[in-house]
């Protein structure tokens, strides 16, 4: 109050005055009232203090405007990508490695705890630790995992399962993977691939999987890697038959039936690409209808 007054004048909203009629010179001037600080607010015109504002908000201005201070509606919800889980803050924090907060300021309830920053889902991390405000405010911010490489966990819980591109797996032996997989694709019937995990370039289509040679089959349809993992797991064909398609289409090495059994006058050993003449003087009467009557050179009738 100024000299001579009958009553006190308020200090308004957004400020406040501590002390409580025990030192004069801290009640002599306008100047003696404050403006709230940084994440506080006053909305009555007499104060002792100043009301922080609640977690998931917050008030940037640090005591430079009391129209930034004077209404519970200046306390700011966080933005997209951003926390706050303490009363009275300045500033939000932005989301850690591996979460996103895709709510745009609507309800500080989404905004108050840092689990509030959902994890990344399957197949996806995001290595950003919070320096790039605008890298966790949606969930496109989560990078997908090259082909060749896949991420399994989806409980959305765990962040640390997808806060690196390390934590893509390059597929295994027998099996390849598209962008954002959460696991691979085992190889079809008739291929297989033996990379075991060195490169996600090796496992980044289903044309790295390799053709069964002439000669043999696979017959499993992707039920399991291990069957698909090495040239080993393509079947001879009987002999007695052959297979002439040199590894070049997957649909002719897929089933026992695409090895045929040798025309008259020819036999062979078991994986054989081409079958054999009998040698000069000799015969074979069947024409590709027992099996058993191709599979060795015996076969053949002086």
């Amino acid at each position: 109050s100024d000299a001579g007054a009958a009553v006190c004048e308020h200090c308004g909203v957004g400020y406040f005055l501590t002390d409580d009629g025990e030192v004069v010179t801290a009640h002599d001037s306008f100047e003696d009232c404050t403006i709230c600080e940084s994440g506080k607010y006053q909305n009555l015109t007499f104060a002792a203090t100043c009301t922080s504002c609640v977690a998931g908000k917050y008030i940037a201005d640090d005591g430079g405007n009391a129209q930034f201070h004077d209404q519970i509606e200046d306390c700011q919800i966080c933005e997209a990508g951003k926390y706050v889980d303490e009363i009275g803050a300045a500033i939000c924090t932005v989301c850690p490695s591996g979460r996103y907060n895709d709510d745009s300021g609507a309800d500080h309830f989404l905004h108050d705890e840092m689990v509030d920053c959902k994890v990344c889902g399957k197949g996806k991390y995001l290595a950003d630790d919070g320096a790039n405000e605008n890298a966790h405010d949606s969930e496109e911010d989560c990078t997908l995992c090259v082909a060749g490489k896949y991420l399994t966990d989806d409980e959305k819980v765990n962040a640390t399962l997808h806060d690196e591109e390390g934590d893509c797996t390059v597929c295994a032996a027998g099996s390849h993977s598209f962008s954002g997989n959460a696991t691979c694709t085992v190889c079809a019937s008739g291929k297989y691939l033996t990379d075991d995990a060195t490169s996600a370039d090796l496992h980044n289509s289903k044309d790295d999987c390799f053709v069964c040679p002439s000669g043999k089959y696979l017959l499993d349809a992707g039920t399991d890697n291990t069957l698909h993992d090495s040239v080993e797991d393509c079947s001879d064909c009987l002999a007695g038959k052959y297979l002439e398609d040199e590894a070049l289409d997957g649909g002719l090495h897929d089933q026992e039936e695409d090895c045929s059994i040798c025309a008259s006058g020819k036999y062979s050993s078991a994986g054989a690409k081409n079958c054999s003449n009998c040698e000069n003087g000799k015969y074979l009467t069947d024409d590709g209808v027992d099996v058993t009557a191709h599979d060795e050179e015996g076969d053949c009738t002086i």
